[in-house]
């Protein structure tokens, strides 16, 4: 079974209605159809709280749909410290100009790497400065990437 590690700012998008919405939608579908074992860390709740304020929407709503749909899709998981470890190394791997990772973003990624399995961003910009790590995709692009065998 193929582990996939979804962001924080994909599962927004079902929330927040934004041009590559639908795609969120659809992942999410064919996440289920085919049984993908979907994660994130535990601080994703934290992250769509934050989204949640900043766009002004209603905490209780949005916790209700979080809990009452997302949370039976999505496997919320602690971070071990072997995550940690790797999301270090990619917090490191950038550039003064361009900027460094996040910690935030790092640790979905190494989620990922050690599960090897699959994380799924819309952030361009993690993607630029990580894809050399290997097991990231972008959201317009996840079908390519996870339906393979």
């Amino acid at each position: 079974m193929k582990t996939i590690i979804v962001d924080s700012n994909v599962i927004a998008k079902i929330f927040v209605e934004e041009e590559d919405s639908q795609q969120a939608v659809n992942f999410f579908r064919s996440c289920l159809a085919k049984g993908f074992q979907v994660q994130a860390p535990d601080l994703l709740k934290y992250e769509i709280a934050q989204i949640t304020l900043r766009k002004k929407l209603s905490m209780n709503e949005v916790m209700v749909f979080f809990e009452d749909h997302i949370s039976v899709l999505v496997e919320l998981t602690s971070p071990d410290h072997s995550v940690w470890q790797e999301a270090e190394k990619i917090c490191q791997y950038g550039h003064i100009k361009s900027g460094f990772p996040t910690m935030y973003d790092s640790i979905y990624h190494a989620m990922a790497i050690i599960n090897k399995g699959v994380f799924v961003t819309a952030d361009r910009r993690h993607f630029e400065k990580a894809k050399s790590f290997g097991h990231i995709c972008l959201l317009k692009g996840w079908e390519d990437f996870v339906e393979k065998p």
